[in-house]
């Protein structure tokens, strides 16, 4: 059985990998390759938001692919739009205090 990933053990893993406080960080995440976290996808965006502080930007790719496909047209909201790179980018534009760009296929949530 896999060990359960904790928030403490993501800091220590982020620190260890040269990130520290006051970064910019461009984050492209998977959370099945992260493993069993406690708490999902918060787990990874709380440590990150530990590691780097206040001083510290994170960037997520939220896109949406907002287009025409298949006779089916998904028009982009910029409040409302889910997020398709995966759970812990949708967990992060659903933050307090996250803003999210106006690009109707790529945006980023900041």
């Amino acid at each position: 059985m896999n060990e359960l990933v904790t928030v403490q053990r993501l800091i220590d893993d982020l620190k260890k990998a040269g990130i520290k406080r006051g970064d910019r960080l461009v984050v492209h995440s998977s959370l099945k390759s992260i493993g069993m976290t406690r708490d999902g996808a918060d787990t990874v965006i709380d440590a990150l938001m530990d590691v780097i502080g206040e001083e510290g930007t994170i960037f997520m790719p939220v896109f949406t692919y907002s287009y025409e496909r298949e006779g089916k047209t998904d028009p982009f909201d910029r409040k409302d739009s889910p997020s398709l790179t995966g759970i812990i980018t949708e967990t992060f534009r659903k933050r307090s205090g996250v803003l999210r760009s106006s690009h109707p296929t790529h945006s980023m949530a900041v």
